[in-house]
């Protein structure tokens, strides 16, 4: 699969997704970003950072997101690129005068020598990474322009695993907000080279689908499962019966897309000393398809099931096939 992580802070309760999506998470916390897909973004300031789970071993990944200074007055590195242990392989600055800089530990690698950031833009910036001592490469574009794009020695862990990417602001000198993240890597078949414009379109559930087996709390299954921010045992579906499906039609996706994954998040936990497993699932063509079988703890947490190409004819997405699709979940045990 090329699409490996994406997140949009739809819930506004990125510190809930610690352990599953993102495994650091320093004293951040969320503003209102209208151009972000959410509408929200995570704010980063003074030493407060976000980690991601690692997301695979292989030495090529790109990462884009909607970046946004709201402050800057020194050097401050503002995305670091880990291996799977956590060491710092390259990072990217952003330098008192809006220049970016590209960086292999201490070692500057390349500057971007005009078209500077301003405080208050907002930004779609992408990020590719090769890493290696010898045949490393970069490349970071900012909507869609080259600012930095050169090759050399990109490699400062023992190893060329590019594993973790960390959101950060590690003084006081950067005050930012990032939203809209989406990383990918060279083994899928859809999205697996450089690309800008590539962002996430948030849809939220509009009414029940084919399947309503779990008992809703109070109304319908769609209405308890249709909050904007995660609002956790207020509203619910629930279920202890193995193969319970619940099922749901989408908001359309509206707009000539190149359809390169679709993701879906669950929040689920379970309220018993049982072993409980979920699994989400796709229904397409009056056919359902199973993802991932999941274990839940007895808080809630965030399951993603990223599908990069339609069940139904293992071929990319088309927007149509999007729109036509119920997606939900399955209690498995």
């Amino acid at each position: 699969m090329a699409v490996i992580f994406t997140e949009t802070f739809a819930s506004s309760l990125a510190w809930d997704y610690a352990g599953k999506k993102w495994t650091s998470v320093n004293g951040t916390d969320f503003q209102v970003l209208a151009q972000a897909a959410s509408g929200y973004a995570i704010r980063l300031r003074d030493t407060k950072s976000i980690s991601t789970r690692v997301f695979g071993t292989g030495a090529e990944k790109w990462v884009t997101w909607l970046f946004k200074p709201g402050a800057f007055t020194g050097t401050q590195e503002f995305l670091t690129l880990k291996n799977s242990s956590g060491t710092d392989q390259v990072s990217l600055w952003l330098l008192s005068s809006g220049q970016l800089e590209m960086r292999r530990g201490v070692t500057v690698l390349e500057t971007s020598s005009s078209d500077a950031l301003i405080v208050g833009g907002v930004y779609r910036l992408t990020v590719y990474v090769k890493i290696d001592s010898s045949t490393g490469a970069w490349r970071v574009a900012v909507d869609g322009a080259d600012y930095l794009n050169d090759s050399g020695n990109t490699q400062a862990a023992g190893d060329t695993e590019c594993s973790i990417a960390e959101f950060l602001s590690a003084g006081g000198d950067l005050d930012h907000y990032a939203s809209d993240i989406v990383i990918w890597d060279t083994a899928g078949s859809i999205l697996n080279g450089w690309q800008t414009g590539v962002k996430p379109v948030v849809l939220r559930t509009a009414s029940d689908g084919t399947t309503t087996d779990f008992t809703p709390l109070s109304s319908t299954n769609e209405s308890n499962v249709d909050e904007t921010n995660r609002d956790e045992d207020s509203t619910y579906n629930s279920s202890s019966t193995a193969g319970h499906i619940d099922l749901f039609n989408f908001a359309t996706l509206s707009g000539d897309y190149d359809v390169f994954a679709v993701v879906q998040n669950i929040h689920a936990r379970k309220d018993d000393g049982a072993t409980r497993t979920i699994r989400e699932k796709c229904r397409q063509s009056s056919t359902n398809y199973s993802g991932t079988t999941k274990t839940t703890a007895e808080t809630y947490e965030n399951f993603d099931e990223i599908r990069e190409v339609d069940p139904n004819s293992s071929a990319a997405w088309s927007v149509a096939g999007v729109n036509s699709a119920e997606f939900g979940y399955e209690m498995v045990a």
